[in-house]
């Protein structure tokens, strides 16, 4: 009996899935090519403008198109709006509960309590990891952690206070 319905419903899930891929495999490459045509758009704003004024106008580009995205989405959002009473009474009812839980003694108390139990898996998921960690230590050292130039250094000596010769 429950047989025909089960296999009607993974028909329809399959069918979903098929046509969420075919526009997934759509999609990508056309948002590649979003990017560099952006790209390209900003090297030859920058040719002809200059960095900072090419950069403001991409910028405005990108604010006026989620605008745009914006109005359409809350145009069609509008017809299929849950009922705003009950959005408010859910977002009272989180409030209420939680806002006991933002005291900073309750807060301290739960990470206390959370800490030892959450740490064994908090050193296996780095053990686990731990290629990509030491990746994003050195990513981080060399972003963060870069020499000083020679006008930099010169501006560092210059501002530094000279050392004073110890008195005999």
């Amino acid at each position: 009996m429950f047989q025909a319905v089960v296999q009607r419903a993974q028909r329809a899930v399959d069918s979903t899935l098929a046509k969420l891929m075919t526009r997934a495999a759509v999609a990508v490459p056309l948002l590649i090519a979003l990017g560099f045509g952006t790209a390209a758009l900003t090297v030859t704003l920058t040719q002809i403008y200059g960095p900072a004024l090419s950069y403001t106008m991409m910028a405005g580009l990108f604010a006026v198109l989620g605008g745009i995205t914006a109005a359409v989405v809350s145009a069609n959002g509008s017809s299929a709006e849950a009922e705003p009473e009950k959005v408010h009474s859910a977002a009272e009812d989180v409030a209420e509960v939680a806002a006991p839980l933002l005291d900073r003694e309750t807060i301290v108390a739960m990470l206390t309590t959370a800490g030892p139990v959450a740490l064994p898996g908090l050193l296996r998921l780095a053990a686990r990891n731990l290629p990509l960690l030491v990746m994003a230590v050195i990513v981080a050292f060399f972003f963060f952690g870069r020499s000083l130039t020679g006008d930099e250094a010169k501006t560092a000596e210059a501002s530094s206070p000279e050392p004073q010769a110890p008195a005999a």
